[in-house]
């Protein structure tokens, strides 16, 4: 039992067992180097070396299927509802006038909704 398990472990086992496997042209070539790297135990699944020989870490896709605080229409009604109310009570409508507080409105209201932090 022993006896077999060397044979499967030993390089030249390894180098068999990975040319059995592929045979062709580049592709394969460049298959059977990482197969071999694999089968040595060379390469790190958590780190790899850059080109100044340090080991850099390899890090898992962080991308999430939903957001921890999602865009809430709800919240952001309620947001415009009160500065308009705040702005334009006791307001007459005069164009030079209006043409500033319909910006002034717009900042404000757009600071509150990034305040709210929502992700997406």
């Amino acid at each position: 039992m022993s006896q077999s398990r060397q044979t499967l472990t030993s390089p030249s086992s390894k180098l068999s067992f990975a040319s059995k496997h592929l045979s062709g042209g580049s592709s394969s070539r460049l298959r059977l180097t990482s197969m071999l790297a694999l089968l040595n135990g060379r390469g790190s699944v958590a780190f790899r070396t850059g080109k100044s020989g340090f080991k850099v870490p390899r890090y898992q896709n962080t991308y999430q299927l939903h957001s921890s605080n999602p865009f809430s229409h709800i919240v952001v009604d309620k947001i415009v509802v009160n500065v308009m109310t705040e702005y334009l009570t006791d307001i007459k409508y005069n164009p030079i006038v209006c043409l500033k507080l319909c910006q002034n409105m717009a900042m404000e209201i757009r600071k509150q909704i990034y305040k709210k932090d929502f992700n997406r």
